[in-house]
Formats: structure tokens, sequence, C-alpha cells
């Protein structure tokens, strides 16, 4: 049985202390204004004042390409306390009991499960990508995963995304 983070850069790391350490609060005051931009841009876009990513970082005059580039890396406190989602993947052994038993681990974890998607069993093992929200978590992401990767049919783990 195996796991491990899905990110680039984190192998061998716990990905929840990782995520949260690389995070700042700093004051506006002493941020590159093409941070605010994108943090105004990405507001615009999802207030559906502008048809088109384009439109809007003509009106707010910054680049499409450094809006790309940050729009998923700055953030207003507020966007980022509402809820947390994962994505797991797994790979489980074809047998009764075995989801039931992942679902139940993830549960005693605070984690609450959003979405399964199963594909057609084949050679005996099940592929699983399950979507959690992760905002009441009790412990971190890795004793989490350890945890349910020790269960009997769980072959593999994998931290696909997390937000």
């Amino acid at each position: 049985m195996e796991h491990g983070s899905g990110f680039a850069g984190y192998e061998g790391r716990n990905v929840d202390e990782t995520i949260m350490k690389r995070y700042l609060i700093v004051s506006e005051d002493v941020v590159p204004e093409y941070f605010l931009t994108v943090i105004r841009v990405r507001k615009a876009l999802e207030e559906h004042q502008y048809d088109s990513v384009s439109d809007a970082c003509k009106a707010f005059n910054i680049s499409r390409s450094t809006f790309y580039k940050y729009k998923n890396e700055v953030f207003l406190p507020e966007e980022t306390s509402s809820s947390r989602k994962a994505v797991l993947a797994m790979t489980l052994s074809h047998e009764a009991g075995v989801l039931s038993k992942v679902l139940n681990e993830l549960s005693t974890h605070g984690l609450s499960v959003l979405t399964i998607s199963q594909a057609v069993p084949m050679g005996g093992k099940a592929n699983v990508i399950v979507s959690v929200d992760i905002t009441d978590i009790t412990s971190t992401i890795d004793h989490m995963m350890e945890e349910v990767s020790g269960l009997n049919g769980v072959l593999h783990i994998d931290l696909l995304s997390i937000e």
C-alpha cells in the first residue's frame, strides 16, 4: 500500500503542513499592484461584468499572461476561509465493503464526501476518485491518507488536488 501527494515538488512532505506554511498574510501596501489587479479582474469575471478574460484584462490594464499566472495564487483572506476541498484518487481491491470502509474512515477524520466516481473494475481492481470537503478535518491530510492506505483492500491512494 502506498500513498503520496500528486503535487510536483511536495514528495515526501506533509501536504497539509506544506500548503499552510507556503502562505503569507501580507499588507496590500507591500505587494505588487498587479497582485491586487489580478484579484479585481477575477472578481469582475465572477460577477459577470465582462464577457471574456481578454475584455476584463484590457479594462484593468493587465496582461492576460499575468492574470493567468497569478489567478490561482493570490487571494483575499475571505476567499480562503469558507471551505476547503480535496480530490483523492484510489486503487481499491474489487471486494465487497472496501469502498464502504474507505468512506467510513474519511468520515472519522471529519471529511464530508462531495462526489464519488468509480470506473468499472478490471483485473480485480477498481479506480475511484473521491472529492471531499476538508473544512472540518480533524487530522492532517497526510495522517488521514496513511490511515486510509492502511485499510485492507486499499492498494494505492494519491492526493490529486487541494484548495
